[in-house]
Parts: structure tokens; C-alpha cells; sequence
């Protein structure tokens, strides 16, 4: 706790450290990802992974509820609520388009941990929703929104191979 008190002071100090000289666009998208799969990787078993990964219904029901049930329920009452004027569109719009996002890896594990569950089941869950949420998600998007865009594919996918390799 001391040294994050420590780490918020120095970038209120100093900005530019963080901003300029760690160089985020390095830090943030490669080097802590690699470094969250690193300690979760280690704290657990290889036994344990491959009962998260035959726990087959259980997975199926995760990604359906974390695709499914949460952007349709988002996507509802984001709907209401700007039908009577209590957010605008645009952020309405915003609320489904972050609800048919996958998961984020950090979290899954900080909340898995602190709630006592299971580990290597939250991992595995959550690496595969963000690996399907490459496929997913803009279809999710669309069907909600009606709004498409372009993205050259292989290039997603030539930068996906590079994080995930």
C-alpha cells in the first residue's frame, strides 16, 4: 500500500515519468501483460488447468453469461434509460459497446483471488473469452448498434499472434 501511495505521489510530482520516459505504449500493452500471465502462471499447477479446461458446462455457461446475459441486460436498460432521458445516446451506445467486451485478465484474477475462488478456472476463462471476444464482440456490437467498421483482419490477427506467442 506504502508504495503505491509512494508511485501516486511521484506521478502527481512528476508526469512526464510515466507519460514520456516509461514509454506506455510498451509497458502498459506488452510488458504487463506477460507480466500478469507470469504470476498467475506460476502460483498454479499444471494439474489445475487441465481441470478448468474439461470443466467443459461450466466454461460454456461463463462465456455465455459474460457475452450473453450481461450485454443483453446492458443493452436493455442502457435502451431505457435513454428513452427517458436519463443518459444521453452516446453514452448509451457506450455502455453496450463496453458490455460486449471480454473480461480483462488482471481483474478476473484479482477479484478470483480475493473472493476465494477458483484460480485456474477464472485464467483459462478468462484468457479464452478475450481470445473468442476477438470474433465476438464486433458481432455483438453490430447486432446491438447497427454500426459496422473496417479493420484489415490479418493485421489483427498478425498483432494477436505476437501478444499471445
Amino acid at each position: 500500500v506504502c508504495l503505491v501511495v509512494i508511485v501516486i505521489l511521484l506521478a502527481r510530482a512528476y508526469p512526464p515519468l510515466g507519460a514520456k520516459y516509461l514509454a506506455p505504449h510498451i509497458t502498459s500493452t506488452w510488458i504487463a501483460v506477460i507480466f500478469i500471465f507470469i504470476l498467475a502462471g506460476l502460483g498454479l499447477k499444471t494439474e489445475e488447468f487441465s481441470k478448468a479446461f474439461q470443466r467443459l458446462k461450466f466454461n460454456v455457461c461463463v462465456q455465455a453469461f459474460n457475452f450473453g446475459v450481461v450485454s443483453s441486460v446492458v443493452f436493455g436498460v442502457s435502451r431505457g434509460l435513454a428513452e427517458v432521458n436519463v443518459v444521453s445516446q452516446s453514452l448509451a451506445d457506450g455502455m453496450v459497446v463496453c458490455a460486449s467486451l471480454p473480461l480483462t485478465i488482471n481483474m478476473v484474477l484479482v477479484l478470483t483471488k480475493s473472493a476465494g475462488g477458483d484460480e485456474a478456472s477464472a485464467i483459462f476463462n478468462a484468457a479464452f473469452g478475450n481470445l473468442v471476444g476477438v470474433f465476438l464482440s464486433p458481432v455483438l456490437i453490430l447486432g446491438y448498434l447497427g454500426v459496422s467498421g473496417s479493420v484489415d483482419l490479418w493485421d489483427v490477427f498478425y498483432k494477436l499472434a505476437l501478444r499471445v506467442v
